[in-house]
């Protein structure tokens, strides 16, 4: 969820000081108006994202035909955003509310070091699902010896470990320590110069954010593709008088989640990556709405996630149902 991969030009010379503090001012000279609504939104989001994550656990836990490679894999990237969402989004909030970072430095070293870690981790998450279903439907014999239940455990282990080795090892070759940004609100990495910012930026968000889009984009398409292609070989071969067959529910259903899950990456992350870019880019701080934007667009993954993995699938929808309504939910 999900998310944050800039240090926003945090580079601490004379100049960009001086506009750190301007922002920081701006931050603290928020409207009531503005205040409210930031809580508030960043609220929902946290509240939607735990209770999402809870139920997706949960219903794995309880139901046995959920224990799939895939749906470890969906409980996975439920478990990384459950930390961002107990232990990053709450300090934002505060930060909105009290109109400053209100703990030690320490503090701020811990949510900095896993807003970026569980923001690589979960994007990682989501690339190796989609590559999961496209082996599903392209590759079987290889999907079965690839993703078996011990195999797909050892494959999350490997990413989590590479995704905290190259960030650790990143931020130890750069000497990096984390700073608060008044724009996002977040604690974010603090470079000694403006070309470290860069290369940390343009190499993470290579790394963490373009080729997961092209992976989940090239998988889910072609995914999508071969219902289609099989939809159009069905109504070839069994037409009738009065037309083309009509889709199944599975096609529907496929159709829909594919959609979903390429739209939503696109439209929370990429706008994350362009303004990475450009911040980093830029000679000076961006305006403090489009740093708002971007840590809502990139919380809100974390909100949506059990919902495109979760709530879209058959079998834990109907499980979150009885967990709900009927039984209640029982830890």
């Amino acid at each position: 969820m999900p998310y944050i991969l800039s240090n926003a030009n945090a580079t601490m010379n004379n100049s960009t000081i001086k506009l750190f503090q301007e922002l920081r001012k701006e931050f603290v000279n928020r409207s009531t108006a503005a205040i409210v609504g930031e809580i508030f939104t960043l609220l929902v989001i946290n509240v939607l994202a735990l209770l999402g994550k809870l139920l997706v656990c949960m219903a794995y836990r309880r139901n046995y035909l959920l224990r799939s490679s895939t749906n470890m894999l969906v409980v996975s990237l439920a478990v990384t955003d459950f930390m961002i969402s107990t232990a990053v989004m709450p300090l934002t909030i505060i930060a909105l509310l009290v109109g400053k970072w209100a703990f030690r430095q320490t503090v701020c070293e811990i949510q900095g070091f896993l807003t970026h870690l569980l923001a690589f981790l979960s994007l990682q998450i989501m690339a190796l699902t989609a590559i999961n279903r496209y082996l599903r439907v392209f590759k079987a014999k290889l999907f079965r010896k690839v993703f078996t239940r011990r195999q797909t455990a050892l494959i999350i282990v490997s990413v989590s470990v590479f995704t905290l080795v190259f960030f650790v090892g990143l931020l130890f070759i750069a000497k990096s320590s984390f700073i608060f940004h008044p724009g996002k609100v977040i604690c974010v990495i603090k470079f000694r110069n403006i070309n470290q910012s860069r290369v940390f930026t343009v190499v993470s968000s290579i790394l963490f954010v373009v080729i997961p889009a092209l992976v989940i984009t090239i998988c889910y398409l072609n995914v999508f593709k071969s219902f289609k292609q099989h939809r159009n070989n069905f109504n070839a071969k069994y037409k009738s008088r009065n037309g083309p067959a009509r889709l199944s529910r599975i096609e529907i259903s496929v159709t829909r989640t594919v959609f979903t899950i390429v739209a939503v990456f696109f439209t929370t992350w990429i706008p994350c990556f362009i303004i990475d870019l450009t911040d980093t880019m830029y000679s000076s701080y961006l305006p403090r709405p489009v740093y708002m934007t971007y840590t809502f667009l990139a919380f809100a993954s974390s909100a949506v996630n059990p919902i495109i993995y979760g709530v879209m699938n058959k079998t834990f929808r109907m499980e979150f149902y009885r967990l709900t309504l009927h039984r209640g939910i029982k830890l």
